[in-house]
Protein backbone atom coordinates (compact mmCIF):
# COMPACT_ATOMS: atom_id res chain seq x y z
CA UNK A 1 0.00 0.00 0.00
CA UNK A 2 2.56 1.91 0.38
CA UNK A 3 4.37 2.33 -2.99
CA UNK A 4 1.06 3.08 -4.76
CA UNK A 5 0.88 6.34 -2.25
CA UNK A 6 4.07 7.22 -3.30
CA UNK A 7 3.75 6.99 -6.63
CA UNK A 8 0.41 8.69 -6.69
CA UNK A 9 1.69 11.24 -4.96
CA UNK A 10 4.34 12.04 -7.62
CA UNK A 11 2.28 12.07 -10.74
CA UNK A 12 0.39 15.33 -9.92
CA UNK A 13 3.76 16.59 -8.51
CA UNK A 14 5.12 16.52 -12.10
CA UNK A 15 2.53 18.46 -14.29
CA UNK A 16 2.92 21.62 -12.83
CA UNK A 17 6.78 21.28 -13.30
CA UNK A 18 6.29 21.02 -17.35
CA UNK A 19 3.43 23.66 -17.36
CA UNK A 20 6.45 26.10 -15.31
CA UNK A 21 8.98 25.06 -17.76
CA UNK A 22 7.08 25.76 -20.77
CA UNK A 23 5.87 28.91 -20.07
CA UNK A 24 8.90 30.59 -19.56
CA UNK A 25 9.57 29.32 -23.14
CA UNK A 26 6.44 31.29 -25.00
CA UNK A 27 7.04 34.39 -23.73
CA UNK A 28 10.48 35.17 -25.31
CA UNK A 29 9.07 34.45 -28.74
CA UNK A 30 5.54 36.66 -28.40
CA UNK A 31 8.13 39.66 -27.15
CA UNK A 32 10.13 38.95 -30.41
CA UNK A 33 7.40 38.44 -32.96
CA UNK A 34 6.17 42.24 -31.64
CA UNK A 35 9.45 43.64 -31.88
CA UNK A 36 10.62 42.38 -34.82
CA UNK A 37 6.89 43.22 -36.25
CA UNK A 38 7.68 47.21 -35.07
CA UNK A 39 10.79 46.79 -36.77
CA UNK A 40 9.27 45.57 -40.30
CA UNK A 41 6.63 48.55 -40.05
CA UNK A 42 9.94 51.07 -39.08
CA UNK A 43 11.62 50.28 -41.72
CA UNK A 44 8.94 49.64 -44.33
CA UNK A 45 6.85 52.53 -43.63
CA UNK A 46 8.59 55.31 -45.85
CA UNK A 47 9.27 52.98 -48.73
CA UNK A 48 5.19 51.96 -49.03
CA UNK A 49 4.31 55.48 -48.97
CA UNK A 50 6.76 56.26 -51.65
CA UNK A 51 6.15 53.30 -54.15
CA UNK A 52 2.58 54.60 -53.07
CA UNK A 53 2.91 57.63 -54.50
CA UNK A 54 4.90 56.49 -57.40
CA UNK A 55 2.48 54.54 -58.62
CA UNK A 56 -0.45 57.35 -58.21
CA UNK A 57 1.68 59.60 -60.26
CA UNK A 58 2.36 56.76 -63.16
CA UNK A 59 -1.09 56.60 -63.19
CA UNK A 60 -1.99 60.47 -63.59
CA UNK A 61 1.53 61.10 -66.15
CA UNK A 62 3.19 57.78 -67.21
CA UNK A 63 7.29 57.57 -67.82
CA UNK A 64 6.94 55.22 -70.30
CA UNK A 65 4.58 56.10 -73.41
CA UNK A 66 2.46 53.73 -75.75
CA UNK A 67 4.70 54.61 -78.68
CA UNK A 68 8.09 53.23 -77.00
CA UNK A 69 6.60 49.74 -75.90
CA UNK A 70 7.53 47.29 -78.32
CA UNK A 71 4.56 45.39 -77.04
CA UNK A 72 2.49 48.35 -77.87
CA UNK A 73 3.77 49.07 -81.39
CA UNK A 74 0.35 49.04 -82.55
CA UNK A 75 -0.64 52.08 -80.97
CA UNK A 76 2.19 54.52 -82.85
CA UNK A 77 1.27 56.39 -85.19
CA UNK A 78 4.86 56.87 -87.20
CA UNK A 79 5.90 55.01 -90.00
CA UNK A 80 8.98 53.63 -90.73
CA UNK A 81 8.65 52.72 -94.13
CA UNK A 82 9.94 55.46 -96.05
CA UNK A 83 13.64 54.65 -94.31
CA UNK A 84 13.69 52.06 -96.95
CA UNK A 85 14.22 54.39 -99.81
CA UNK A 86 16.14 57.33 -97.95
CA UNK A 87 18.86 58.57 -99.52
CA UNK A 88 21.26 61.29 -97.68
CA UNK A 89 21.54 63.14 -101.24
CA UNK A 90 18.09 63.55 -101.11
CA UNK A 91 18.80 66.19 -98.09
CA UNK A 92 20.60 68.51 -99.73
CA UNK A 93 17.99 68.69 -102.53
CA UNK A 94 15.09 69.30 -100.16
CA UNK A 95 17.46 72.20 -98.39
CA UNK A 96 17.73 73.79 -101.93
CA UNK A 97 13.96 73.60 -102.75
CA UNK A 98 12.94 75.33 -99.42
CA UNK A 99 15.75 77.75 -100.17
CA UNK A 100 14.30 78.61 -103.67
CA UNK A 101 10.96 79.03 -101.92
CA UNK A 102 11.80 81.30 -99.14
CA UNK A 103 13.57 83.86 -101.97
CA UNK A 104 11.05 83.74 -104.24
CA UNK A 105 8.62 84.61 -101.14
CA UNK A 106 11.04 87.45 -99.70
CA UNK A 107 10.97 89.16 -102.90
CA UNK A 108 7.55 89.24 -103.77
CA UNK A 109 6.35 89.95 -100.31
CA UNK A 110 6.32 93.50 -99.00
CA UNK A 111 4.78 95.68 -96.04
CA UNK A 112 2.61 98.42 -96.79
CA UNK A 113 1.89 101.39 -95.02
CA UNK A 114 -1.36 103.50 -96.29
CA UNK A 115 -1.71 106.88 -94.01
CA UNK A 116 -5.35 108.09 -93.12
CA UNK A 117 -3.66 111.05 -91.85
CA UNK A 118 -2.05 112.90 -88.88
CA UNK A 119 -4.27 114.61 -86.47
CA UNK A 120 -3.40 117.06 -84.08
CA UNK A 121 -5.84 119.21 -81.80
CA UNK A 122 -5.13 123.39 -82.46
CA UNK A 123 -6.71 125.13 -79.50
CA UNK A 124 -6.48 128.84 -81.49
CA UNK A 125 -6.50 128.98 -84.82
CA UNK A 126 -5.23 132.23 -86.32
CA UNK A 127 -6.96 134.54 -87.39
CA UNK A 128 -3.86 136.26 -90.00
CA UNK A 129 -3.11 133.36 -91.45
CA UNK A 130 -3.34 133.01 -95.09
CA UNK A 131 -4.29 129.42 -95.74
CA UNK A 132 -4.31 127.06 -93.33
CA UNK A 133 -1.52 124.27 -93.98
CA UNK A 134 -3.62 120.82 -95.09
CA UNK A 135 -0.44 118.44 -95.12
CA UNK A 136 2.24 117.78 -93.39
CA UNK A 137 5.37 115.63 -94.16
CA UNK A 138 6.19 111.86 -92.75
CA UNK A 139 9.00 110.11 -92.88
CA UNK A 140 9.37 106.79 -92.11
CA UNK A 141 12.89 104.78 -90.83
CA UNK A 142 13.36 101.35 -90.38
CA UNK A 143 15.39 100.97 -86.88
CA UNK A 144 17.35 97.74 -86.67
CA UNK A 145 19.04 96.97 -83.04
CA UNK A 146 21.78 94.29 -84.10
CA UNK A 147 23.49 91.96 -81.16
CA UNK A 148 25.99 93.81 -79.23
CA UNK A 149 29.56 91.87 -80.10
CA UNK A 150 32.35 91.74 -77.62
CA UNK A 151 34.23 94.79 -79.23
CA UNK A 152 30.82 96.84 -78.97
CA UNK A 153 30.09 99.11 -75.53
CA UNK A 154 26.09 99.09 -76.37
CA UNK A 155 24.18 97.51 -79.06
CA UNK A 156 24.43 98.35 -82.76
CA UNK A 157 21.18 100.56 -84.29
CA UNK A 158 21.29 100.97 -87.46
CA UNK A 159 18.74 103.99 -89.28
CA UNK A 160 17.23 102.58 -93.05
CA UNK A 161 14.60 105.41 -94.51
CA UNK A 162 12.32 103.81 -96.37
CA UNK A 163 10.71 107.07 -98.22
CA UNK A 164 8.78 110.24 -97.05
CA UNK A 165 4.92 110.85 -97.75
CA UNK A 166 2.68 114.24 -97.68
CA UNK A 167 0.30 113.23 -95.31
CA UNK A 168 -3.14 115.17 -95.08
CA UNK A 169 -3.49 116.91 -91.36
CA UNK A 170 -6.44 116.86 -89.54
CA UNK A 171 -8.52 115.10 -92.47
CA UNK A 172 -12.63 114.71 -92.19
CA UNK A 173 -13.68 111.54 -91.35
CA UNK A 174 -16.10 111.48 -94.71
CA UNK A 175 -15.42 108.38 -97.08
CA UNK A 176 -12.85 108.24 -99.42
CA UNK A 177 -11.40 105.84 -101.43
CA UNK A 178 -8.27 103.98 -100.32
CA UNK A 179 -5.93 105.00 -103.35
CA UNK A 180 -6.35 109.03 -102.60
CA UNK A 181 -4.21 108.04 -99.44
CA UNK A 182 -0.81 108.20 -99.63
CA UNK A 183 0.87 104.66 -99.00
CA UNK A 184 4.36 103.30 -98.48
CA UNK A 185 5.85 99.63 -98.99
CA UNK A 186 8.78 98.10 -97.21
CA UNK A 187 10.41 94.82 -98.72
CA UNK A 188 11.06 91.99 -96.58
CA UNK A 189 14.77 92.10 -97.58
CA UNK A 190 14.86 95.15 -95.26
CA UNK A 191 14.43 92.59 -92.26
CA UNK A 192 17.41 90.85 -92.66
CA UNK A 193 20.92 90.96 -90.87
CA UNK A 194 23.34 93.11 -92.71
CA UNK A 195 27.60 93.85 -92.09
CA UNK A 196 28.22 90.95 -90.16
CA UNK A 197 25.37 91.87 -87.42
CA UNK A 198 22.80 89.70 -86.41
CA UNK A 199 19.71 91.92 -86.04
CA UNK A 200 17.86 91.94 -82.37
CA UNK A 201 14.48 93.73 -83.27
CA UNK A 202 13.01 95.38 -86.13
CA UNK A 203 11.11 98.81 -85.64
CA UNK A 204 9.37 101.38 -87.52
CA UNK A 205 10.21 104.76 -86.50
CA UNK A 206 7.43 107.58 -87.81
CA UNK A 207 8.75 111.11 -87.78
CA UNK A 208 6.29 113.83 -88.59
CA UNK A 209 7.42 117.45 -89.70
CA UNK A 210 4.72 120.40 -89.03
CA UNK A 211 6.08 123.79 -90.41
CA UNK A 212 5.02 126.52 -89.05
CA UNK A 213 1.97 128.63 -90.01
CA UNK A 214 2.49 132.47 -91.58
CA UNK A 215 0.23 135.93 -91.48
CA UNK A 216 0.56 138.23 -93.92
CA UNK A 217 3.48 139.61 -92.62
CA UNK A 218 5.44 136.51 -93.20
CA UNK A 219 5.83 136.25 -89.37
CA UNK A 220 5.21 132.83 -87.85
CA UNK A 221 2.17 131.95 -85.68
CA UNK A 222 2.59 133.23 -82.32
CA UNK A 223 4.98 136.42 -82.86
CA UNK A 224 3.39 140.38 -83.31
CA UNK A 225 4.45 143.04 -84.85
CA UNK A 226 5.62 144.97 -81.93
CA UNK A 227 8.74 143.04 -82.04
CA UNK A 228 9.80 144.29 -85.63
CA UNK A 229 10.67 147.58 -87.13
CA UNK A 230 11.86 148.49 -90.42
CA UNK A 231 13.38 151.79 -90.06
CA UNK A 232 15.01 151.39 -87.22
CA UNK A 233 16.12 147.63 -86.36
CA UNK A 234 19.71 147.17 -86.73
CA UNK A 235 21.29 144.65 -88.60
CA UNK A 236 21.94 142.11 -86.26
CA UNK A 237 18.60 142.27 -84.71
CA UNK A 238 17.03 141.84 -88.17
CA UNK A 239 18.98 138.40 -88.87
CA UNK A 240 18.02 137.16 -85.10
CA UNK A 241 14.19 137.73 -85.98
CA UNK A 242 14.84 136.47 -89.73
CA UNK A 243 16.43 133.08 -87.74
CA UNK A 244 13.10 133.10 -85.41
CA UNK A 245 10.54 133.18 -88.45
CA UNK A 246 12.17 130.27 -90.13
CA UNK A 247 12.43 128.39 -86.38
CA UNK A 248 8.44 127.45 -86.62
CA UNK A 249 8.78 123.88 -87.95
CA UNK A 250 7.51 121.41 -85.06
CA UNK A 251 8.72 117.37 -85.41
CA UNK A 252 7.08 114.45 -83.81
CA UNK A 253 7.98 111.48 -83.43
CA UNK A 254 6.56 107.80 -82.61
CA UNK A 255 8.37 104.13 -82.51
CA UNK A 256 6.38 100.99 -83.01
CA UNK A 257 7.81 97.35 -82.96
CA UNK A 258 7.64 94.86 -86.23
CA UNK A 259 9.84 91.97 -84.73
CA UNK A 260 11.37 91.69 -80.80
CA UNK A 261 14.17 90.11 -80.37
CA UNK A 262 12.65 86.55 -80.50
CA UNK A 263 11.35 86.68 -84.10
CA UNK A 264 7.87 87.19 -83.32
CA UNK A 265 6.20 89.53 -85.21
CA UNK A 266 4.04 92.03 -83.70
CA UNK A 267 2.32 94.37 -86.03
CA UNK A 268 -0.28 92.15 -88.20
CA UNK A 269 -3.11 93.59 -90.64
CA UNK A 270 -5.32 96.01 -89.31
CA UNK A 271 -6.03 99.69 -88.99
CA UNK A 272 -3.39 101.65 -86.39
CA UNK A 273 -3.48 104.53 -84.17
CA UNK A 274 -0.15 105.27 -82.60
CA UNK A 275 0.20 108.23 -80.30
CA UNK A 276 3.49 110.82 -81.31
CA UNK A 277 5.31 113.08 -79.01
CA UNK A 278 6.98 116.08 -80.20
CA UNK A 279 10.87 116.06 -80.49
CA UNK A 280 11.75 118.79 -77.43
CA UNK A 281 9.29 117.08 -75.16
CA UNK A 282 10.12 113.43 -75.30
CA UNK A 283 13.88 113.63 -74.16
CA UNK A 284 13.15 110.21 -71.91
CA UNK A 285 14.32 106.83 -72.94
CA UNK A 286 11.96 104.21 -74.74
CA UNK A 287 12.54 101.65 -71.92
CA UNK A 288 11.92 104.48 -69.24
CA UNK A 289 8.51 106.10 -71.05
CA UNK A 290 5.03 106.23 -69.96
CA UNK A 291 2.12 107.58 -70.33
CA UNK A 292 2.48 110.23 -67.79
CA UNK A 293 5.90 111.82 -69.94
CA UNK A 294 3.54 112.38 -72.40
CA UNK A 295 2.36 116.41 -72.95
CA UNK A 296 4.68 118.24 -71.15
CA UNK A 297 4.89 115.74 -68.51
CA UNK A 298 1.45 116.13 -67.39
CA UNK A 299 -0.52 113.49 -66.25
CA UNK A 300 -2.50 112.09 -68.95
CA UNK A 301 -4.90 108.91 -69.72
CA UNK A 302 -3.87 106.77 -72.34
CA UNK A 303 -7.87 107.20 -74.12
CA UNK A 304 -7.30 111.13 -73.26
CA UNK A 305 -3.95 110.98 -75.36
CA UNK A 306 -5.64 109.75 -78.47
CA UNK A 307 -8.28 112.69 -78.66
CA UNK A 308 -5.81 115.62 -77.70
CA UNK A 309 -2.09 114.75 -78.43
CA UNK A 310 -0.63 113.95 -82.34
CA UNK A 311 -1.73 110.77 -83.09
CA UNK A 312 -1.02 108.97 -86.57
CA UNK A 313 -3.46 106.75 -88.01
CA UNK A 314 -2.77 104.08 -91.13
CA UNK A 315 -2.99 101.40 -92.69
CA UNK A 316 -0.54 98.23 -92.47
CA UNK A 317 -0.82 94.93 -94.54
CA UNK A 318 1.36 92.71 -95.76
CA UNK A 319 1.24 91.74 -99.59
CA UNK A 320 2.43 90.07 -102.59
CA UNK A 321 2.65 90.88 -105.89
CA UNK A 322 -1.25 90.63 -105.98
CA UNK A 323 -3.16 93.83 -104.12
CA UNK A 324 -5.79 91.69 -102.76
CA UNK A 325 -4.07 88.73 -101.16
CA UNK A 326 -2.56 88.78 -97.86
CA UNK A 327 0.06 87.17 -95.97
CA UNK A 328 -0.45 87.83 -92.66
CA UNK A 329 -3.52 87.32 -90.58
CA UNK A 330 -5.93 89.96 -88.81
CA UNK A 331 -4.40 91.61 -85.76
CA UNK A 332 -5.85 89.92 -82.92
CA UNK A 333 -5.92 91.09 -79.33
CA UNK A 334 -2.33 91.24 -77.31
CA UNK A 335 -3.49 88.27 -74.91
CA UNK A 336 -3.64 85.69 -78.15
CA UNK A 337 -1.08 87.65 -80.79
CA UNK A 338 2.20 85.66 -79.60
CA UNK A 339 0.78 82.43 -78.85
CA UNK A 340 -0.32 81.25 -82.20
CA UNK A 341 3.04 80.64 -84.54
CA UNK A 342 3.11 82.86 -87.88
CA UNK A 343 4.64 82.39 -91.13
CA UNK A 344 6.85 85.60 -90.98
CA UNK A 345 8.82 84.60 -88.42
CA UNK A 346 11.21 82.54 -90.91
CA UNK A 347 13.97 84.16 -92.05
CA UNK A 348 14.68 84.53 -95.68
CA UNK A 349 17.84 83.54 -96.92
CA UNK A 350 18.86 86.50 -98.98
CA UNK A 351 20.57 89.35 -97.62
CA UNK A 352 20.17 92.79 -98.98
CA UNK A 353 22.57 95.60 -97.82
CA UNK A 354 21.06 98.75 -96.38
CA UNK A 355 22.02 102.37 -96.14
CA UNK A 356 23.23 103.93 -93.24
CA UNK A 357 21.85 107.37 -92.08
Amino acid sequence: MAPQKHGGSSAPSGKPSAAASLLPVRKPKMEQIQADHELFLQAFEKPTQIYRFLRTRNLIAPIFLHRTLTYMSHRNSRSNAKRKTFKVNDLLLKVEKMKGDQESHSVSAHLQLTFTGFFHKIDKPSQNSENEQSSVTLEVLLVKVCHKKRKDVSCPIRQVPTGKKQVPLNPELNPAKPSTFPSLAVSSNEFEPSNSHMVKSYSLLFRVTRQGRRDFNGLTNGETNENIDVSEEPPARRKRNSSNRDEGDKTFVAQMTVFDKNRRLQLLDGEYEVAMQEMEDCPVNKKRATWETILDGKRLPPFETFSQGPTLQFTLRWTNDTPDKSTAPIAKPLATRNSESLPQEHKPSSVKPAQTV
